[in-house]
């Protein structure tokens, strides 16, 4: 074993805490399926409910308008999410509901189970349209609910284009941009 001089002082250094690691290891699961799709992903650095944006293409390999939000969050103890009639519950702020509700394109926010190497993920928009969540209310957070059946895998993402560019056409460029 190497011996430290005596002239350097033992320092305070960051450190790489668990959270950090399955908070990398569900950005790589998100981007795995994305690859495999043949879409990029950038991450986002200032997280203010978003982590990553996805971008599509098409068949040709051609970029396409729109992009997909991701919002993580990794567990190592999946059991302490788990519902009696089966699935997933969090609890997420109320500032990020809000944020998301309001947001045109598709955000996805995605459980990543660590030990089993799986992602579940709600389509947010399609969840409050589907699921009234008093946003009146004082509660400072709400309880989001995950299907078991809502796994993250390259079909799915799939999907999370197809979504993506529903949403474009329903825009149909009628969208007007003033100066």
């Amino acid at each position: 074993m190497l011996k430290k001089p005596s002239f350097i002082k033992k320092q305070m250094r960051k450190i790489r805490t668990r959270e950090h690691i399955i908070a990398d290891l569900s950005v790589n699961h998100i981007e795995y399926y994305a690859i495999k799709c043949g879409f990029s992903v950038e991450r986002i650095a200032s997280d203010y409910g978003y982590d990553l944006q996805i971008y599509t293409y098409d068949e040709n390999g051609e970029f396409e308008n729109g992009t997909i939000y991701v919002q993580l969050k990794a567990t190592d103890f999946i059991e302490k999410h788990k519902r009696k009639e089966g699935g997933f519950t969090i609890s997420i702020e109320k500032e990020h509901i809000e944020c998301w509700s309001g947001e045109p394109m598709p955000v996805m926010l995605v459980l990543y189970d660590v030990k089993s190497e799986i992602a579940y993920r709600v389509y947010v928009q399609a969840f409050l349209n589907s699921n009234s969540i008093d946003m009146k209310s004082g509660k400072k957070t709400h309880v989001i609910r995950f299907s078991p059946d809502d796994v993250v895998n390259e079909s799915d993402m799939k999907k999370w284009r197809i979504y993506k560019n529903n949403i474009l056409s329903q825009m149909d460029r009628k969208v007007v941009h003033h100066a």
